[in-house]
């Protein structure tokens, strides 16, 4: 090899590992680093793993005894199955890494409307249902169903508690949506049904739960109210035969807890909540107020009384040119916790870029990356810890999150079910805007901007 092939090699090894690197320190899942990243790294070590057989190919020629064109044929041979076992062995590590570390695994999904408010989540974990969408003028519906099997660990239904045994469980969902003409929910209804058998060693259990979440807003200049009723009906059938209820339950003449927020807009906003909880008890509490500021880009709103007296909790919403730019929380009482979501307009809806959370034990800013996958309808948001795909679809989007560390968990989950909501009565949080106003818990899962009618039905009147 003379000394210019020598440099040229040299050259190329450097600027293949170097381009490999650089693009191991880039987003992950981009379609485009993924392929550099992996070529980069299969061609450096094939020429390398080539020059040194190469190299050893040649010394081995200087032997006596493999100076017969017979021995060099074979010697030939010989490198040339070392050569192609190399890249064998090369290419099945490169796939197993990629399928190990860099496959994501869909954990669950969720639904949101063209406006941005979240209509369902998938319940159980690695479930991502496809949904039936009507649509008819103001009015959207949509249908779906999940399913599990597995080896259960606990079940609740109707305060029976059932452990292990192996699990068939099954969901249909049923969601009627319906807007005005500035595009802002009327009613939504939700019917959810949850169907499970559980064989033990002693006997067949039937389990039934039955949900449904009943909301209907009205709207006006000085007052927006929103009445939330949640139902709920368990059954627990011990037997061969299954004598639970079939379809979605009627509830009718049905017991249910409920949360009237009664939003009233004067010089300050106030906001307050009639209420009838699980166990009947009726009454009214005061919430929180708020104020927009004279700029109109942000609205403050403040609770001290939500979960404990002692508990302050103050959310800032700042709006731009193109949406919404920033949501924060602080909670003063615990430290002065602040949370802070920075948000990018995509499509109409406001898409995370950043979650922080600053308090006296120290700050941590997670950050986005966003990158579209195939097209305008399909976006990559890529975090340290998790991966979200944005798709556009009929109804308006769908939010899958991925996790690409815990692959095994898949099978360990499967074999260690929870797959029934608890003996408590059970709500979805779907559309509870004092929820979205106040709960710090919640703030890392809004990669999409919830929206509030508390603050925008506020932004827009004040704008009149």
């Amino acid at each position: 090899m003379t000394i210019k092939q020598k440099i040229i090699l040299a050259v190329t090894l450097v600027f293949l590992l170097t381009t490999a690197i650089i693009m191991s320190i880039q987003p992950t899942f981009n379609r485009f680093n993924m392929i550099v990243k992996h070529t980069s790294f299969f061609l450096f070590f094939s020429l390398l793993i080539f020059t040194i057989l190469k190299l050893l190919y040649h010394n081995l020629l200087k032997y006596d005894k493999l100076q017969t064109d017979h021995a060099q044929v074979w010697l030939k041979v010989f490198t040339v199955i070392v050569f192609g076992g190399f890249m064998f062995t090369l290419s099945k590590i490169q796939l197993n890494y990629v399928d190990t570390y860099e496959t994501p695994v869909l954990l669950k999904c969720s639904y949101f409307d063209d406006y941005g408010n979240k209509l369902y989540d998938s319940y159980f974990r690695y479930s991502c249902p496809t949904l039936e969408v009507e649509k008819d003028n103001n009015t959207i519906k949509l249908s779906g169903s999940e399913s599990v099997t597995g080896t259960n660990m606990t079940y609740y239904a109707d305060e029976t508690r059932v452990n292990g045994g192996d699990i068939n469980s099954e969901i249909q969902f049923y969601i009627t949506v319906t807007y005005d003409n500035l595009d802002r929910i009327t009613s939504y209804q939700l019917k959810w049904t949850q169907t499970s058998i559980i064989t033990t060693s002693t006997t067949t259990y039937h389990g039934y739960i039955s949900l449904m979440k009943d909301i209907h807003n009205t709207y006006d200049a000085s007052q927006l109210v929103s009445d939330q009723r949640n139902f709920q009906y368990k059954q627990v059938t011990q037997g061969s035969n299954d004598n639970t209820t079939n379809g979605h339950y009627d509830f009718n003449d049905a017991f249910y807890v409920q949360n009237k927020y009664i939003v009233d807009y004067q010089d300050k906003v106030t906001i307050t909540k009639d209420y009838i909880d699980r166990h009947g008890n009726q009454g009214s509490m005061f919430i929180g107020e708020g104020i927009v500021h004279n700029d109109l880009i942000h609205a403050e709103f403040n609770t001290d009384v939500l979960f404990t007296d002692e508990v302050f909790i103050n959310t800032i919403l700042t709006t731009g040119p193109t949406g919404i730019k920033e949501y924060k929380m602080m909670e003063p009482s615990y430290g002065a916790l602040v949370y802070i979501n920075n948000y990018t307009n995509i499509n109409g809806i406001a898409v995370i870029k950043n979650h922080k959370r600053n308090f006296a034990y120290g700050d941590y800013d997670r950050k986005y990356e966003i990158y579209p996958e195939n097209s305008n309808n399909s976006f990559i948001l890529e975090g340290i810890f998790n991966l979200h795909k944005l798709a556009k679809t009929e109804y308006g989007y769908r939010l899958e999150m991925y996790d690409y560390y815990n692959r095994s968990w898949e099978d360990h989950y499967n074999s260690h079910l929870r797959v029934s909501p608890s003996s408590v009565f059970h709500v979805f949080d779907y559309l509870d805007y004092v929820d979205l106003l106040f709960d710090t818990a919640k703030m890392s899962e809004h990669i999409i901007y919830p929206y509030n009618p508390i603050l925008d039905h506020l932004m827009y009147y004040n704008t009149q």
